[in-house]
């Protein structure tokens, strides 16, 4: 009996003929599946804390940046060490950090400190005008922030806000921008 593979299918019953509900070392590509890459060392010590997230920054002149963050840092990885790159008195959110590239400009967001930036080789530092946020992402010169809290904004678990176009530090809302 031959058996027809139709694809990775989380949602289906696992008991479904020819879907893969659960896998580890593959990924999905227009041809079907491929294998992932092999997991390599990365010779770095262990962080302070258990990591909750992590990120890797593909800048504009196509260096890389890559971030860890646990509940109270985000560090980056710098010469074979994490360097702290955390935003004055660090951060107490209960919610995981995500990031998103922005130019050459890394952003976070946890939902419980305003978006924070991080210009190359910089610390993040907090946008005065910035929500809070659940989830970040850039599109067409905006930065949207989606599940916003905070100030002005006030609590909008299923709101969003956007930046000014081309500019992640204006959060004021204007026709022109």
């Amino acid at each position: 009996m031959r058996l027809e593979l139709t694809g990775f299918a989380p949602d289906l019953d696992p008991e479904t003929p020819g879907i893969l509900a659960d896998c580890n070392a593959i990924i999905p590509t227009t041809q079907g599946l491929a294998a992932a890459n092999s997991l390599v060392a990365s010779g770095l010590p262990a962080l302070a804390a258990t990591p909750t997230a992590a990120y890797v920054a593909e800048l504009l002149d196509g260096t890389k940046r890559t971030f860890a963050a646990t509940g109270t840092d985000i560090y980056e990885s710098s010469g074979g060490a994490w360097v702290s790159r955390s935003r004055a008195g660090n951060y107490s959110g209960t919610e995981r950090q995500r990031f998103a590239v922005f130019g050459n400009v890394v952003l976070n967001v946890n939902r419980t400190e305003v978006i924070g930036a991080a210009s190359p080789g910089g610390a993040f530092a907090d946008i005065a005008t910035a929500p809070t946020a659940k989830i970040i992402c850039t599109a067409s010169g905006f930065v949207m922030a989606l599940n916003v809290s905070g100030g002005a904004f006030g609590d909008q678990p299923d709101g969003w806000w956007c930046s000014a176009i081309r500019d992640h530090t204006s959060w004021t809302p204007a026709a022109a921008t």
